[in-house]
């Protein structure tokens, strides 16, 4: 047997941390990387097993983690990299289980903010927010003699633009019945502009937990969290067409049910039931590109087009009436509600 390997931080400690995230916090263990996304011990990102309140927040598609945590609504946070228990028989390289905050014993509000924009005061963001530029220029094309005959259709210079970060947290304790009934509220709410054009990005995090004593001994927990992220790309490749470009739109949620019973100082046992979902939506202009008539043609103008086939045996002539595929909805949507993307 291998002896289990496990850092735990409260959420005291967390706080001391030079970090605002729960990944920041994580990586601060031995062995944990962040390097498009967390690795243990040499593991890949999908290896690692993200628990959330008893809930195994693991896409079965992808098996990574689709979701987010506001490091405001963790009480306690455990990093185990060897020596898993049956519980986390699914894991390969690590483990990361999250406790979120139950309502403390007295009526608790947290709230705190975060931004490095300067609101239009571009003097105290150059201070607040300061960043280099860099140029992209294109070639121009030249004969043999050197003379300039064409060039690209623009030179572009783009500077790294101010970031204009703004997060809000919050945390809202509110013990109903003493040592009975208690609510907690948690979210997070991010923006950022990103320091490049179309690099900005929007997230809203909201997690709530309720917790029941029908007795000393019994403790029965409801739990939720929902998560949803606009997030923008760029690349140079796009950057004279960022309309274009693809948008995503990303939702998680989970919720579950615990219940637990003590029956003696060292004997429990433990009922959970719990649903985790994700979902994404991947848009692009729309491009005809998809058989959407059915009638084996693809055509991407918006007209209907008329092809005249001949028979090469008769020689008889036939007019084909090929309808438009665009349809006025962006391809790469789940237009027939299959569960697969066109």
């Amino acid at each position: 047997d291998v002896t289990t390997s496990v850092a735990i931080m409260d959420a005291e400690q967390m706080s001391a941390m030079p970090v605002n995230t729960v990944t920041g916090a994580v990586i601060q263990s031995a062995g944990v990387i962040a390097a498009g996304g967390l690795h243990v011990r040499g593991g890949r990102a999908t290896e690692v097993v993200y628990v959330v309140d008893g809930i195994e927040m693991r896409d079965p598609y992808t098996g990574g983690y689709d979701s987010h945590i506001p490091q405001i609504s963790v009480q306690e946070t455990a990093v185990f990299t060897g020596g898993f228990g049956a519980e986390y028989g699914s894991a390969q390289s690590g483990v990361i289980n999250i406790v979120t905050k139950e309502a403390p014993s007295r009526v608790t509000v947290n709230l705190t903010g975060r931004t490095n924009d300067a609101f239009g005061f571009s003097g105290l963001q150059k201070i607040l927010d300061a960043n280099d530029g860099w140029a992209y220029r294109w070639e121009y094309i030249k004969d043999s003699t050197g003379k300039i005959v064409d060039s690209f259709p623009a030179e572009s210079v783009h500077e790294i633009r101010p970031e204009k970060f703004k997060r809000l947290d919050w945390f809202i304790g509110l013990p109903i019945i003493k040592k009975k009934l208690a609510l907690a509220f948690s979210g997070e709410i991010t923006k950022t502009d990103g320091h490049i054009v179309n690099g900005n990005t929007d997230r809203k995090t909201f997690n709530g937990k309720m917790t029941i004593h029908p007795t000393p001994n019994i403790k029965l927990t409801l739990h939720g969290l929902y998560n949803v992220e606009h997030p923008r790309w760029y690349t140079g490749s796009w950057k004279f067409n960022l309309d274009g470009f693809p948008e995503e739109k990303d939702w998680s949620y989970a919720f579950g049910v615990n219940f637990s019973h003590a029956l003696s100082s060292n004997t429990y046992w433990e009922l959970k039931f719990n649903n985790y979902s994700t979902y994404l939506r991947y848009d692009v202009f729309e491009d005809g590109s998809f058989d959407i008539n059915g009638d084996d043609y693809i055509n991407s103008t918006d007209t209907t087009q008329y092809y005249t086939v001949i028979d090469p045996y008769t020689g008889d002539t036939t007019i084909v009436e090929v309808p438009s595929d665009r349809n006025g909805i962006d391809d790469f949507t789940d237009q027939d509600t299959t569960g697969m993307w066109k």
